[in-house]
Order: structure tokens, then C-alpha cells, then sequence
């Protein structure tokens, strides 16, 4: 009987399920196959890229490793593991920014603090004195300049999901 190779596919196939088996922790490919409760022989032939997973079984792979449908059966998109490095960077920059805000919220504060008098009566009407205008003045270029250096430093968020 003669046996027909694999296809390109199937090796890219088994190579991305080779992936998932490192990431899974088992020591074995018979060891998987149970853990995933898989058949061993059937799986054995997905690894050598002989056979092909029923839909069932790349749904159970797609669910326990939480990689896109996609990605498992024709590589196209990102694997679970780049999603997650870029979700550990958005974090990692929204707790910097976060820190940033809280070291620049007391500034802000008194800055509002500083200006509500002076915000009141130019709003109002009332007359405002010289020295308000100059205080008013000096806290918008301090807060303008706590603003401008932590635009300076901003960081920048990747959401998409590629």
C-alpha cells in the first residue's frame, strides 16, 4: 500500500498544533491526546501531519488554548501568545500613564484650587484685580507646563486586534 506524503497544510497544521502541545505542559503526545480527550492514534497522526482534526476537536483546541479558529487551522492572525505580550504592554503603559495622572493630579488640584476665586469673579463680572490676572496667568503656564511634560512622555496604546 502506498502511503501519500503530507501536505503543506498538514505540516503547518502539525507544526501549530506542536505549539499548542509544548504550551500545554504534557509529556507525552499520547499524555495530550487524553488530556484533551482525544483518540492517541488519531492525534499522532494530526502531530505528523497524516491526518486531519474533525471540527469538534479544533473547536476543543481553539477553546482550551484560546487561540483563534484562524490561527490554528491556517496560521492567519496572531497567536494567543502575541496577543497576550501586547495586552501585558497595554497594561504596563496604562499603569505608567495611571501613575503619571495621580503624580500630576495633586498639581491640577491646586491649581483649580488656586483659580476658583478668580475664575468665579471673571465669570460673574466682578471686577478682577491685576494680581489675580497675574496669579491666574502663572498657574495656567505652571499646569500648561505640567501638561506639555507629560505629553512628552506619554505612551501610546496598540487595542487592535490583528
Amino acid at each position: 500500500m502506498k502511503t501519500i506524503p503530507p501536505s503543506a497544510e498538514q505540516i503547518a497544521f502539525s507544526e501549530r498544533l506542536k505549539t499548542l502541545f509544548k504550551k500545554s505542559g504534557c509529556r507525552s503526545y499520547r499524555h495530550f491526546a487524553e488530556e484533551m480527550g482525544f483518540d492517541p492514534k488519531e492525534t499522532l497522526g494530526w502531530f505528523r501531519g497524516r491526518k486531519d482534526p474533525t471540527r469538534g476537536a479544533l473547536l476543543v483546541l481553539v477553546d482550551s488554548f484560546h487561540v483563534s479558529i484562524e490561527w490554528l487551522v491556517a496560521g492567519i492572525g496572531p497567536t494567543q501568545t502575541e496577543i497576550d505580550k501586547r495586552d501585558q504592554r497595554n497594561q504596563l503603559a496604562l499603569t505608567r500613564k495611571l501613575l503619571m495622572l495621580t503624580r500630576l493630579r495633586p498639581a491640577v488640584d491646586v491649581v483649580v484650587d488656586l483659580l476658583r476665586p478668580t475664575l468665579t469673579d471673571l465669570l460673574s463680572g466682578r471686577p478682577v484685580l491685576a494680581v489675580d490676572i497675574h496669579r491666574l496667568k502663572g498657574n495656567l503656564e505652571f499646569l500648561e507646563s505640567r501638561i506639555r511634560e507629560d505629553r512628552e512622555t506619554s505612551i501610546t496604546f496598540d487595542w487592535s486586534r490583528r
